[in-house]
């Protein structure tokens, strides 16, 4: 290995080597903050995945399908918790409206209100 590959953490070689090979697309400066297995909730389909949180970006590429799905941050109107047997994360984008299923569901809502001040948050984000 190179010596600029040795002193990149393990975490951050997976990483150089895993996008390019499920194709997805990220500016070179631009850092990963969370990756995830997920499942993508798409009327009554489910669809593995990974979700992944950038500084720009959300993104979730299914595991058995061609094309990713990225949403820009600046164009996200609502986030929020669904709460029926599972907590999902809802993410509203224009009218498309995407839910998500995964560990962690409160961190994750919690690292995108951060990365979201322009969204008013309050109780009705939450649905049970």
């Amino acid at each position: 290995m190179a010596l600029a590959q040795l002193n990149q953490s393990k975490a951050e070689r997976k990483i150089l080597y895993f996008l390019p090979l499920c194709g997805i697309h990220m500016a070179h400066d631009e850092k990963i903050l969370l990756e995830r297995k997920a499942v993508m909730e798409k009327r009554y389909k489910k669809i593995p995945g990974t979700f992944i949180v950038t500084e720009e970006k959300i993104l979730f590429q299914p595991l058995f399908r061609r094309g990713e799905i990225t949403i820009p941050l600046k164009n996200i109107s609502d986030i929020g918790i669904k709460k029926y047997l599972r907590k999902k994360l809802r993410i509203v984008k224009g009218e498309n409206e995407y839910i998500f299923l995964m560990k962690g569901v409160n961190n994750v809502y919690r690292l995108l209100s951060s990365l979201l001040p322009n969204i008013y948050k309050n109780s009705s984000n939450t649905i049970t």
